[in-house]
């Protein structure tokens, strides 16, 4: 397909972080589309690229994971029911034995066929008005933010073979400041972000995003708390148990309205 890289161019456990979705849906990409017309940022600037094998790779692990705590509210939950326990399996795999995707022009098109055909089915609604909660997290195509985001991480570690630690739910600030759950994939070439917002595929800093926690890729049960800070810091491969910064106790991260 046709895309271009601008298109890749609190509380915890008790009260926890209530997720929402954004209403705002992008249309699905037209299927006449065809060919392949990336782009990546070098030094700060977008650069139009053509293929795949063009796109330059970079550190990958520019997270800082350093800080752990609980994970959101309605992830825990989620976890503590039967029927989703093999989604929180923890892996228990130091960071420095996992390895980031090595994007290939063909896990491209598949990122894009899929997140098109997840666009063109996917229907929103809020977790109130599906399961009569505030909030629910659960692999879906009926949903919200979260709901996407976990359904599209499903897809790609059964149908595809991708593995869990190239595969992080992430939660942020939207440039609303209200709370929006995505999903980040751990590639070669950066962090590239899944999101109900937005059609294409884009890295994460050309996102309006601002990082609030992202799970941890050396284990699915641990979340790193990452407000304020910024994403392109060196990862030390450590993770230090702390308590969870408290700005994040006053994290008001509102359910949106459909």
């Amino acid at each position: 397909m046709k895309r271009d890289f601008q298109r890749l161019a609190s509380n915890t456990a008790a009260a926890a972080l209530i997720l929402g979705a954004a209403a705002a849906f992008s249309p699905a990409a037209s299927a006449q589309e065809s060919g392949l017309n990336t782009a990546a940022f070098l030094n700060g600037h977008a650069v139009v690229l053509r293929e795949i094998g063009e796109m330059p790779s970079r550190k990958i692990d520019i997270a800082d994971f350093s800080t752990v705590g609980l994970p959101p509210f309605g992830y825990v939950k989620m976890c503590n029911e039967v029927a989703h326990a093999d989604i929180c399996e923890a892996d228990a795999t130091p960071l420095k034995h996992t390895t980031p995707r090595i994007l290939t022009a063909n896990d491209w098109k598949i990122l894009n066929d899929e997140l098109d055909w997840m666009h063109d089915n996917f229907v929103p609604a809020s977790d109130q008005a599906i399961h009569g909660e505030t909030e629910r997290w659960i692999p879906s195509m009926k949903g919200d933010c979260e709901d996407f985001a976990l359904m599209f991480r499903q897809i790609m570690m059964k149908k595809h073979k991708w593995q869990n630690h190239q595969l992080l739910m992430t939660v942020v600030r939207d440039e609303k400041d209200e709370g929006h759950a995505i999903l980040a994939l751990r590639t070669d070439r950066g962090y590239l972000v899944i999101d109900v917002k937005n059609k294409s595929i884009v890295p994460f800093e050309s996102t309006p995003y601002k990082l609030v926690m992202m799970q941890s890729p050396e284990n699915r049960k641990q979340w790193a708390y990452m407000e304020n800070r910024p994403f392109l810091s060196i990862n030390p491969f450590t993770i230090q148990t702390v308590a969870a910064p408290k700005s994040l106790l006053t994290v008001a991260l509102r359910p949106a309205q459909y």
